[in-house]
């Protein structure tokens, strides 16, 4: 099982595998519509895992990035309590789990379990 930090941001790209066992552990939800999770420059209190679908970036209105399966967003900003730079705009039809602070330590004995060197504290 595989996740890797992207350099650039603060998400994490999980493997198919690591997916299919974080869907067994959490709720899914399948949005109907766009949805925005959180707004720029705001305190996140989820982070979200992008089953399926995307998720877009925007900055001032103008979109700067998407995001699309298999990635888990914002675990770093909701650990820490971080401001995120972008607004994020869950697409219609994505299915993602959402994870809040409460369920945080939940996930990160799931990821140190399946990635020894884990650690998502800085």
């Amino acid at each position: 099982m595989k996740i890797m930090k992207n350099k650039n941001s603060d998400c994490l790209f999980v493997s198919p595998n690591m997916s299919h066992e974080l869907e067994q552990s959490f709720e899914k939800v399948t949005l109907e519509n766009d949805f925005v999770a959180v707004y720029e420059d705001h305190i996140p209190t989820l982070c979200i895992l992008l089953i399926s679908g995307k998720v877009n970036l925007y900055k001032k209105k103008r979109k700067v990035k998407t995001y699309t399966q298999n990635t888990l967003i914002g675990l770093q900003h909701l650990i820490n309590l971080y401001p995120v730079k972008y607004t994020w705009k869950i697409c219609a039809n994505s299915k993602v789990i959402f994870i809040d602070q409460s369920s945080v330590k939940r996930l990160q004995v799931l990821l140190e379990q399946s990635l020894p060197s884990f650690n998502a504290t800085p």
